[in-house]
């Protein structure tokens, strides 16, 4: 399954319908953060851009510049982690999904799909991707 081929850049997806789109029933309850696929290589990443309503604690520092997505990981992923180092070590797939804003009049708005990602360097805490297709 490859959601490059099954998805469109571009496009806004609850998760709900992605995870029928994708046939990843788990997908529906995640609210963000990393997501692997039963079965297969790609891994999902969610991002909310928009912070402000947020515990301080999860405010990372996620943004966009020119063609590079900066991502600075959760507090359980670094460039240590499994997951982290298989993506660098190309075994999986990562494909970026954000969320410019959480909701709008109390309705929970979907993701954008952005495409894939190819891992480009780390420093310290930050991994910073290459985003495959912009928005």
């Amino acid at each position: 399954m490859d959601p490059y081929k099954i998805l469109s850049v571009g496009e806004r997806y609850l998760k709900k319908y992605l995870a029928e789109l994708l046939e990843q029933p788990n997908l529906a309850k995640l609210r963000e953060g990393i997501a692997g696929c039963v079965n297969s290589s790609p891994t999902l990443f969610f991002v909310d851009l928009e912070k402000q309503a947020k515990e301080k604690r999860f405010h990372f520092n996620d943004f966009f510049q020119e063609d590079f997505f900066h991502w600075n990981s959760q507090s359980t992923q670094h460039i240590d982690t499994l997951t982290i180092q298989q993506i660098v070590m190309g075994d999986l797939t990562p494909h970026l999904f954000v969320k410019v804003v959480q909701k709008i009049k109390n309705v929970t708005q979907p993701f954008i799909y952005c495409g894939r990602l190819v891992f480009d360097t780390s420093i310290w805490h930050i991994v910073t991707l290459f985003v495959a297709a912009k928005i």
